[in-house]
């Protein structure tokens, strides 16, 4: 089935174009999050549009994942996923982004557009696909599998640096492990101390029959079918 939506079309094909420009080194940059957040806002400072697809998913790029159990971090966590940015000062606590539980429905919508695409840059594609996993919005069960996988790919490309392919792949282990899939982990665990083959591992899930269950939160998951 293709996933394509031409409404999105035009940004998505702007973003592949500065992400190529990144893996080639253009301006000093590295294709990395942040230099891919610092160009779509940017991009979002020239779009005279409010709440533009540009500020949405330069948006997405500005979480960071949880790493401590400290209070203020627990409570604003969403899933995985924290604001990158909070600020306390006499007036209380700011933070930036909004936290993920907080994001209006316009904002995920154009990450569902986003992510819905097949031909987005995977390292953009990943980050949003996983959020909207760990909001579970929309088929939370599509957006875990697009996330691995982009994932994967992040964690193979030659131009990203060490940091985000090692991000890549703990993020594609970490989805594999929500998504229950033992046989899947083994499998990646295993190409992680060699060049990982993609489409090895997407046979893999093909010729196992993945199937999507229902566990107790209600929440949509994929394990293989028995």
């Amino acid at each position: 089935m293709n996933d394509n939506n031409p409404e999105f079309d035009q940004f998505v094909q702007t973003v592949n174009n500065f992400c190529a420009e990144l893996e080639n080194g253009a301006r000093g940059g590295q294709l990395s999050t942040f230099c891919v957040r610092r160009r779509l806002e940017l991009l979002d400072e020239e779009d005279s549009d409010g709440e533009s697809v540009y500020h949405a998913l330069a948006t997405a790029c500005g979480y960071d994942t949880l790493l401590s159990n400290s209070k203020p971090d627990l409570e604003l966590a969403c899933g995985d996923f924290v604001p990158s940015l909070v600020d306390f000062d006499t007036d209380g606590m700011s933070v930036f982004p909004c936290p993920l539980s907080r994001v209006t429905e316009r904002t995920l919508r154009i990450w569902r557009g986003c992510a819905g695409e097949d031909d987005l840059h995977p390292i953009v594609r990943a980050r949003l696909a996983d959020l909207l996993f760990a909001r579970d919005s929309g088929d939370t069960t599509r957006w875990a599998w697009t996330a691995l996988f982009a994932y994967l790919e992040v964690s193979v490309n030659p131009h990203a640096p060490s940091h985000e392919r090692a991000f890549a792949l703990l993020r594609a282990i970490t989805l594999c492990s929500e998504l229950r899939e033992v046989q899947l982990l083994d499998k990646i665990m295993e190409a992680a101390v060699r060049d990982i083959d993609i489409s090895e591992i997407q046979a893999h899930a093909k010729t196992n029959r993945l199937t999507c269950r229902s566990f107790p939160n209600g929440t949509n998951r994929v394990s293989d079918q028995t």
